[in-house]
């Protein structure tokens, strides 16, 4: 009788032991997939500060980032440069319009330099080059969000010829034009850009990760929106 309650017992204990086991690494499963999104290793530029829950896919090589439409100015997003690794938190500060930002560069009428006051941090560990963004009335979010639009659609173009980096005179430098921006790992900028308006709308969205169908920069989609009389210089 003895022996057999002793069987007993060792068996109890047997499976005590292998459930618990099986609940720890349960946990630690759970726990891995969970903090995955900022577990990446700082090997070969992988992310090292991104929001988890703007985290789309962490498995990626690079991560893939949501979307982020419609921030309000002193909000952040992040953006992902296409195929290029590394990410940037960007900063919308403040927005401004002036109808010149050198002797050579004017505009007319309705047409105006939309000046985005914006802080650019590199949270990755490579190299990171900042792309200038692009505006459109905010009724088109979701034209932009499906990529149905191209380069003749925008109400502002701030690549190529359409804007400039600009100082915190809101003109382009006396030593010339900037023809880029980049940021070394862990680098923060205060920056201010220019986007060329064709015209005037009562809401805006200046847009990081524009898609025209030819050219892609960001992996995704980063947007402010704001009314127009936020635009200061008014």
């Amino acid at each position: 009788m003895k022996k057999y309650m002793l069987a007993i017992g060792i068996v109890a204990i047997s499976c005590f032991t292998l459930i618990a086991c099986s609940s720890d690494k349960n946990e630690e499963s759970k726990a891995h997939q969970e903090s995955k999104a900022d577990q990446k290793s700082n090997e070969g530029g992988e992310q090292i500060n991104i929001p988890k829950n703007l985290i789309e896919d962490a498995d990626t090589d690079p991560i893939e980032i949501k979307d982020q439409m419609g921030l309000t100015i002193g909000e952040t997003g992040y953006a992902g440069r296409y195929i290029a690794k590394g990410e940037l938190a960007i900063t919308l500060n403040g927005v401004e319009k002036t109808q010149a930002i050198s002797e050579n560069e004017t505009m007319k009428d309705d047409e105006f330099f939309l000046i985005g006051d914006f802080t650019f941090e590199n949270v990755s560990n490579d190299t990171v080059e900042v792309i200038r963004p692009d505006a459109v009335k905010a009724s088109d979010e979701s034209a932009v969000i499906n990529d149905e639009f191209d380069n003749g659609d925008l109400l502002g173009v701030g690549q190529g010829l359409g804007g400039d980096f600009v100082n915190d005179n809101n003109k382009i430098p006396d030593d010339g034009i900037i023809n880029t921006v980049s940021l070394e790992p862990g680098e923060k900028i205060d920056q201010k850009i220019s986007i060329s308006m064709r015209g005037k709308t009562d809401e805006y969205l200046i847009v990081f990760g524009f898609f025209d169908g030819n050219n892609r920069y960001y992996r995704n989609k980063v947007a402010w929106k704001f009314d127009h009389d936020q635009l200061k210089g008014e």
